[in-house]
């Protein structure tokens, strides 16, 4: 694909997003943080770039973010989701009363120390808003899990542990009121991963992959699970091929 416009430089651990704004309007792919080369190692990133989805003509801007106490600190292996319609409940009066209607959530990563604090980017105006959970229990904070929306929760899975433990446990933040609740699924609950997948399938979060082990002995995941929202239960999901390894 070739895009015009400059990009931004390589790097892993970022989230990307695909933002709707409207009739008449192309969508963009918003890119955020991720790791990127710093002399001989990696460090996080704090950089919002925006892809215009144009029809033939694709296009990179860097984002004009302002800075400010809502600025996230740079990071990676967070997750980021779309909220099409912000909710009107008082949990999201600082984003309201700016008159945003829709943005892109980010939650924890990795800025060097593990977090599981809750970011609004407002993609039309480009700026960060702090939200505040209205909650003493919330996730540990961790990096690569996986965040899926569904109505109004978002559903956050796995991932990697303050102390580097790897985690299997289930989170679902109620959008209306900014409050997290751990899900006690039934069924065949995953074992614990990071760096796996996850998408949306009706009423179905689809998880697929990942890996936990030790840097020398690890263990890379290609089952897939479904967990349905509505019965709040883990499947496996019985898939008719064998994985087959890279050439």
């Amino acid at each position: 694909l070739q895009c015009s416009g400059a990009g931004p430089r390589g790097r892993f651990g970022h989230s990307a997003t695909v933002v709707s704004r409207g009739p008449g309007s192309s969508a963009v792919m918003v890119v955020h943080g991720g790791k990127v080369q710093s002399g001989p190692n990696h460090a996080p990133d704090n950089t919002t770039f925006v892809l215009e989805l144009r029809n033939d003509k694709p296009h990179w801007r860097k984002a004009e973010v302002l800075n400010g106490p809502g600025s996230p600190v740079p990071r990676w292996g967070h997750s980021a989701v779309y909220i099409g319609d912000v909710p009107t409940s008082a949990a999201w009066s600082s984003v309201r009363n700016r008159d945003i209607k829709s943005g892109i959530l980010v939650f924890g990563g990795d800025c060097g120390g593990m977090m599981n604090d809750l970011m609004f980017l407002d993609v039309a105006t480009e700026t960060w808003l702090p939200l505040q959970v209205r909650c003493k229990d919330k996730p540990l904070a961790r990096r690569n899990h996986t965040a899926c929306t569904s109505g109004q929760h978002m559903y956050v899975f796995g991932g990697r542990g303050g102390t580097e433990d790897f985690l299997q446990d289930l989170w679902s933040l109620d959008l209306n009121s900014l409050t997290w609740q751990q899900l006690q699924p039934r069924g065949s609950i995953p074992a614990a991963r990071t760096g796996h997948t996850a998408v949306l399938c009706q009423d179905k979060m689809i998880v697929f992959g990942g890996f936990c082990g030790t840097p020398h002995v690890r263990t890379f995941f290609a089952d897939v699970h479904a967990y349905d929202i509505c019965t709040q239960e883990w499947a496996v999901v019985n898939t008719t091929s064998s994985p087959t390894d890279p050439m």
